[in-house]
């Protein structure tokens, strides 16, 4: 039986990048078919064409980081959540890669990835603005720093929204 504390401090993300172990560690085998048993175990060069993933070396599983996170901030409201990418953890390694492309061409991924991604990278931070008087992001809304809270408040809504 796993360690609960163990566990738990595995699973915790504590970086802003998913864990994913050097080239010292040893991807256990688990056994897959009834009729002829067949060992498969996580390939370390699924890391690179699937940055996202983040290993559990506890549980042997990964998660898909970018949804764990925005899962974690509240941001994913998703009616179609892979709970295996999210909060149980991934181990069909024998369809690994088809599994792995469905989730990231899945609408719970690509909204996860608006959220946690794409949108903080091009989207100015409308409270940082206001807090350091910065006028030149409200210009780049064809605004004025006249700008009201109220209308502040819903721009940063309908930004939120999209």
């Amino acid at each position: 039986m796993i360690n609960q504390r163990k566990l738990e401090k595995d699973r915790r993300i504590d970086s802003e990048a998913p864990h994913q172990p050097g080239v010292s560690h040893s991807f256990p085998k688990r056994k897959f078919g009834k009729k002829q048993e067949v060992l498969w175990g996580f390939q370390r060069c699924w890391f690179a064409k699937w940055n996202w993933l983040h290993y559990s070396e506890v549980e042997d599983s990964v998660l898909c980081f970018t949804c764990w996170k925005a899962e974690q901030e509240g941001k994913l409201r998703s009616t179609s959540k892979d709970q295996a990418f999210i909060s149980r953890g991934f181990t069909n390694w024998k369809d690994g890669p088809e599994c792995f492309c469905r989730h990231e061409e899945s609408k719970c991924h690509k909204e996860a990835y608006d959220m946690i991604v794409s949108i903080p990278n091009t989207v100015p931070n409308v409270g940082k603005m206001l807090s350091t008087g910065q006028s030149e992001g409200f210009q780049k809304w064809g605004g004025s720093q006249s700008f009201d809270y109220c209308s502040i408040f819903f721009l940063d809504i309908e930004l939120y929204l999209k």
